[in-house]
């Protein structure tokens, strides 16, 4: 047995009473295929993304259940034959996975030498004179004048 996810989209206009006649059918219809039904989320009313069959409005039913793999085919048959359904979709939800932490690197690490570079409070910085910042801003504005 494998675990599946089944959303169902029934009509907008249906009332409270349909809509669970409309659920009892469809738990059935996975109960006589020799499903077990875990869990079902209560109807909910969304507006659809686009008109189907002249629909703009629909309730979303979610059905979590564990089935046969061979029968899913057989399942998927006999939901297309229910009228009330306008349209459904069986997913094997995927499992939740833990992946590796990332491995971080240290200091120790690195291999050769690390860069530093200087901070504009530091002494290296200070000890520039203008005519090496002139010179340096020459280099810069000439290059963005060529290009």
């Amino acid at each position: 047995m494998t675990n599946y996810e089944l959303s169902v989209i029934l009509p907008g206009t249906m009332t409270e009473e349909q809509v669970k006649e409309a659920e009892q059918k469809v738990i059935q219809t996975v109960k006589d295929l020799g499903g077990e039904i875990r869990s079902t989320n209560e109807a909910s009313h969304k507006r659809l993304a686009y008109a189907i069959k002249k629909i703009r409005n629909g309730i979303y039913i979610n059905v979590y259940f564990d089935l046969a793999e061979e029968a899913v085919k057989q399942l998927d048959k006999n939901l297309k034959l229910l009228a009330e359904v306008v349209r459904f979709q069986i997913v094997k939800p995927k499992r939740a996975t833990i992946s590796k932490p990332r491995r971080t690197v240290t200091k120790k690490e690195v291999i050769g030498e690390e860069k530093v570079m200087p901070h504009a409070h530091s002494e290296e910085a200070k000890k520039m004179s203008m005519e090496d910042l002139d010179k340096k801003l020459d280099e810069i504005l000439g290059e963005e004048v060529k290009s």
